[in-house]
């Protein structure tokens, strides 16, 4: 009976050790090849890198400062930014998200880092034209 005590205690405190080390991460579609960082603005503006020469395939963006209060809401946010040429992957454990760059038109293939910056300027002004001048990051 001691010995079942024991065991069932010591095991507790494993698993109780073993829960504290892991880490979370988010669990990517894609490999990733090539990354580099991202910025984005509390008025959620994105802004890619520009020191890195081709660009990246995938950006990570710190998302702590967008106030997102969970992270089914930063995924319901960022899948409305989503198309053919841009997919958002959240990690809310980082408070990050991968931003991975899938230019599907012929011409989007060779888009420097000013031009995705329009391109993402765009789907913002899109957004607040829709919600007005604050996008509802609630829904």
């Amino acid at each position: 009976m001691k010995k079942t005590f024991f065991t069932l205690l010591l095991l507790f405190f494993v698993v109780n050790l073993q829960a504290q080390h892991v880490e979370f991460v988010v669990d990517l579609p894609f490999e990733i090849e090539s990354k580099a960082n991202a910025k984005i603005s509390k008025d959620t503006y994105l802004q890619l890198t520009a020191d890195v020469r081709p660009l990246a395939d995938v950006y990570i963006a710190d998302i702590s400062s967008l106030e997102l209060k969970d992270q089914a809401q930063a995924r319901r946010f960022f899948e409305r930014f989503d198309d053919d040429n841009v997919a958002f992957y959240v990690d809310w454990a980082k408070q990050a998200v991968y931003i991975r760059l899938i230019p599907q038109d012929e011409g989007k293939k060779d888009w420097d880092v000013e031009k995705w910056a329009t391109y993402f300027k765009m789907k913002v002004h899109s957004l607040r034209e829709k919600e007005g001048q604050d996008i509802d990051k609630t829904k």
